[in-house]
């Protein structure tokens, strides 16, 4: 069994940081608080635990890689990437587009 929390990442890059305009507080509105911690028992139990580091508003893990924005990108997009699915088209791909 593997218990995953991909949404509890708390580790913002600093380049983010520098170019987002809202400030922490309103960032981690976006996270699944403490989630990880509360399923730290769960190796214990014999489960493995897979915890992202990384805050879903700079990527959310459960998204598929292929979830893209196109308005994102100056290059286009390879092929493949899915552009018009409905977390797409709602801003919330892969790499958000918005966040609030």
């Amino acid at each position: 069994m593997v218990v995953a929390s991909p949404h509890s990442g708390r580790t913002y890059p600093p380049d983010f940081l520098a170019r987002t305009r809202l400030d922490l507080p309103a960032l981690r509105r976006s996270e699944d608080f403490h989630l990880d911690e509360l399923l730290t028992d769960a190796p214990d139990l014999g489960a493995s635990l897979l915890c992202a580091t990384f805050p879903r508003i700079y990527c959310d893990a459960n998204r598929a890689a292929t979830e893209l924005d196109p308005g994102m990108f100056t290059e286009p997009l390879p092929p493949g990437c899915d552009s018009t699915s409905p977390r797409v088209r709602a801003g919330l791909g892969v790499i958000p587009r918005i966040s609030a």
